[in-house]
Order: C-alpha cells, then structure tokens, then sequence
C-alpha cells in the first residue's frame, strides 16, 4: 500500500467516523446536559443561605419543572409585601405598541441601530470573503490538477461558483436564518451555478457531488437545535476517538490479528483518543475565555476547516499527494477572515446591559427569539439572563462544555450571596473580536434564583419578558412581574404577549406591586406591551428600539 493510499483511508475514515460520532452523539450530550441543568436548578445550593425575604425560603416553579413547585396563591401579587390596592387614578391597562408601528428615536438610539446594521454586515461580509478566498485555492488547485476539460474560462467560473456554495449557508448563518431557509438558499444558489454553467451543467453537477455536497449537508445539520451550540466541540472530541480507534485498530491486528480480541484495542484506541482530545476542549475554553475567539467564530472556523480536510482528502484521493497543497485554503480563509474582522473590537464598554426574561418551557420558542434579538442587540451590548434548560440548545459556551465533560457543571451554579457577588463582579462586559458582546448566563439553584434575579434586574439598563403563555400557574413569573414593577419608568421594559397571555393578570400583578406607579412611560424609562406578530424578525425589532429608548409616534 503506498503512503498515499495509507494517508487517503485513514483521513477518510477518520473523518467519516468522527462526523458519524458528532452526529449520533451531539444530541444525546445535550440531552444529558439539560437533564443536569434541570436537575441542579431544582436542588438548593450547597453552601450559604440566599433567602428572599418576599418567600421565606419558599421557591417556586417558573415553568417546565424549573425550581421546584409552589402553590398559585404565592404569587407577587397576593403577597403581604405588595397588597392588591385598587388605584384611585388612571387606567390600569400598560400601553400597547403593534410591531412596526412608527417610533420616535433620537440621534443616539439611531446611530447604535446603524452600528448594530454595519457590525452584521461586516461579519457576513468577512466570512464570506474568507470563503470565497478558500474557493479560489480549491478552484486553483482542481483546475491545475485537471485535464482539457478545464480549458475554457466558463469552465474556470463555473467551478469557482460551484465551490463557492458554502458561502450561502454560512452568511445565513451570521444573519440567523432557519436552516430550512438556508437549505433553500443552497439550492437557490447551485440552480445559478447549473444556469450559469450553460452545457457545463454536468461538470458543475459531478463537482458539488464530489466536494460540497457532504461538508454543506454537515453545515446544515449542524445549524439545527441538537447541533448547533456544542457540534463543532464534539466533532473535535469525535477526531480523537475516531483517529485513535484506527490507530489501536492497526496494532490490534498486528498483535491480536482480526479475532474478538481486536474489540479490545478498537475501544482502547477511542478512550485514548477522546482523553487526548478533551485538554483541546479546555484550550478551547481558555481561549473564550481570553477573548481570542467568539462562539460563532469556533462555530463557523470548525465548519470551514471540515469543508477543506473533505475537499483536501477527496484530492488526494483522486489526484495525488501533491494536492494537499489544498489545505492553504484553509489558512487563507482564517488570513482573509481575520483582516476583515480586525478592527470590530474596541475598548468601548456595552451601551446598554439587557436582561432578558420568559416563560420558561418553550424551547423552540426561545431559541428563535434569542437568536433575532442577539442579532440586533449583542453588536450595542450584553444580554443577561437565568440560564435553563429552554436554552441549552444554544448558549453553551466551551468552558461550560468542559465543566460538564469533566463532570464540573455543578460548579458554574450560583451557590450563595457571596458567590453571587463574585460572578457578578466578574461578568464578561468586553467585546469578542467580532465586535459583539456577550451573552452572560447564571446557572441558579431552587434557593439561589430570586436573589440573582433581583441584582440582574437591579442592574439592567433595559428588560424585555416574554410573556407569551403566560397564566396562573407561572408563579415564577408573577414574581418576576412585581419586581421589574419597582423598576417601571427607570429604565425602558417591554413584555411580549400572545394570544394566550393572560395580560390583565400580568398588569393587575404589576400595579398592585407599585400602586405608586403613575405614568407607564415615565422621563427615564417606559413599560410597553408588545404583541408578537406574524414575524418575529418584526418583533424583535420593534422591541430593540422601544428597549434603546425610543417611543410611540
């Protein structure tokens, strides 16, 4: 066998079997670690007392299971601490703002909207350029490798076209389209290649076969729910295991030939291999932590590098050794990516600290509000919120993914009062080098929620609470409600509603927890009702400039 033949089957299997594992084994991880964050957040904390005078120790359900249970009855607005007093004056019906609706902005929200816009594109810009950089190596490199075939200069545009696919899905992944729609914007895009291409048609089609089919499938997949927060992570544990299982695999045969005692050096071979490959997930880690990479940077460099070690093997497997001149792609993509995000970073502080609250138990849900809100927000400042399960599925950062590999997880929970003060002091308020800020979650126990919650919304410059579903039952919420009360008309709060919200319930808990409150939309901050249209692109929208200041027209 030559050193050729040898290179291809293992790079071939090893990506193969590594890509498989990701698969298969990314939700099952993520089902696991949401299994264990319920579990730790509805266990009290281990040290320390943190007490909310309101309960006295009585901890209640937010919804889906979350921190225990308590009865309806315990809600903010029955408490002894906020009476239910009628009002004297005024109506007590929160102002409603319809999506779209026209706005009054001043300079300021206006220029951080701008640069929210400019931040976006620039990002979508830069991983496009690095893609399309990463195309033309591959495009050079098939056409210097290829026959007569290649001759004609439509030939040489058609290739690059078609090898320039992965682009589509990765600005639509920066721009938080739905993967359904980025599957869409594929197609859109290789039926323009096979136009373009005229009678090349075919070539364009054996060529998307051959070098992008697979890599923008994995893409794809990995832009779902299960996959999206922790695959890039697993498929690096995934090539440890798998390169070790062909390793041992090797030797097993030369010492134990092909009987069941090979089964032993195959296993062996993938504990190894994952041991050795986890201290890369905590390099990971550190690396996030020192704001050399952001997690959609990790993201979108892990698909790119799978993109050309797929390309790269199918080269060499086809046309020699000499082609693995074609992993330059790769360092020409991070090279072209890394000048044009340069510059994103500054040392200016967040413009404004969001918190974000919601009915907790509706995953789907959150993950799309999440994703549009962080697009708009996240360039102008952080976003703090309650960590839950509903949100696993997309906000794992490495360094909580090595906590949890090395079964540490229960350590990223707040503990206690003093705890609680440190990671507070400590919370990650520098930008990313992409330029945007980040979204900074608090793991809380049964007993250690409220408090933080309080000192979250204590320090917000603005809140928005998705109160869709919201009802009787979401006691926690009811808390919740009565606290960003004592906030109204400091700082601006919107809550979403739906048609089952049960929006009198919400406000009688909100008035009868100030009864003082007067004015919704006071000088320093409004409260605003926001129903969630057909479009949640709109939505977000309208609630981001009405959470930057902005008010009714």
């Amino acid at each position: 066998m030559t050193g050729t033949s040898v290179w291809t089957k293992f790079s071939v299997l090893t990506l193969l079997f590594a890509v498989v594992l990701t698969v298969v084994l990314t939700p099952l991880i993520v089902a696991t670690f949401r299994r264990r964050v319920t579990a730790s957040m509805n266990r009290a904390a281990d040290t320390g007392s943190t007490t909310s005078p309101t309960f006295s120790g009585q901890w209640v359900d937010r919804g889906a299971g979350a921190y225990g249970s308590a009865s309806a009855t315990s809600g903010a607005g029955s408490s002894g601490r906020w009476p239910a007093v009628p009002l004297a004056y005024g109506s007590r019906s929160l102002p409603r703002v319809s999506p779209g609706a026209p706005l009054r902005t001043s300079a300021l929200q206006e220029s951080l909207s701008r640069h929210a816009g400019r931040t976006v594109r620039r990002l979508a810009l830069a991983y496009a350029c690095g893609g399309v950089v990463q195309a033309v190596v591959i495009t050079l490199v098939v056409l210097l490798a290829g026959d007569a075939t290649y001759s004609r200069p439509l030939i040489w545009l058609s290739v690059l076209l078609v090898l320039s696919l992965p682009v589509v899905p990765t600005v639509a992944t920066v721009l938080a389209i739905r993967p359904v729609v980025q599957a869409l914007w594929v197609v859109g895009a290789l039926a323009a290649a096979l136009v373009l291409a005229a009678d090349a048609g075919g070539l364009v089609a054996d060529l998307f076969l051959l070098y992008v089919m697979v890599p923008a499938t994995v893409l794809l997949l990995f832009t779902f729910r299960y996959w999206r927060a922790t695959a890039p992570l697993v498929l690096l544990v995934a090539l440890g295991g798998s390169l070790g299982w062909l390793v041992l695999l090797e030797i097993g045969k030369l010492v134990a030939g092909t009987g069941p005692a090979i089964w032993i050096f195959r296993l062996l071979g993938l504990a190894v291999g994952v041991l050795l490959a986890v201290p890369a997930v905590r390099l990971i880690g550190r690396w996030y932590r020192a704001k050399r990479v952001s997690e959609q940077m990790l993201f979108i460099d892990a698909w790119w590098s799978l993109l050309t070690l797929i390309q790269t093997t199918v080269l060499v497997a086809t046309k020699g050794s000499l082609q693995l001149v074609a992993l330059t792609g790769l360092a020409a993509y991070l090279l072209c990516s890394r000048v044009l995000l340069s510059g994103l970073r500054t040392d200016r502080p967040p413009a404004a600290r969001l918190l974000l609250l919601r009915v907790f138990g509706h995953d789907r849900r959150t993950e799309r509000l999440l994703d549009e809100l962080t697009l708009r927000w996240r360039p102008i400042g952080t976003v703090d919120l309650i960590a839950g399960r509903d949100l696993a599925l997309r906000n794992i950062d490495p360094s909580e993914f090595y906590a949890f590999l090395t079964g540490g997880l229960t350590r990223e929970f707040v503990q206690g009062a003093a705890d609680l003060r440190e990671r507070l002091a400590r919370r990650d308020d520098r930008q990313d080098p992409d330029g945007r800020f980040r979204v900074n979650q608090f793991f809380c126990h049964r007993d250690t929620w409220q408090p933080t919650l309080d000192r979250l919304v204590s320090g917000a410059d603005a809140v928005l609470m998705d109160l869709r579903d919201f009802g009787q039952e979401r006691v926690g919420c009811r808390y919740e409600i009565g606290r960003l009360a004592e906030h109204a008309g400091a700082k601006p709060i919107v809550l979403l509603v739906n048609g089952r919200t049960q929006i009198a319930l919400a406000e009688s808990i909100f008035f009868d927890a100030v009864p003082r409150y007067r004015h919704p939309a006071g000088p320093a901050g409004g409260v605003f009702v926001l129903p969630v249209g057909r479009s949640n692109r709109a939505t977000v929208q309208s609630a981001t400039r009405l959470l930057l200041g902005s008010r009714p027209a």
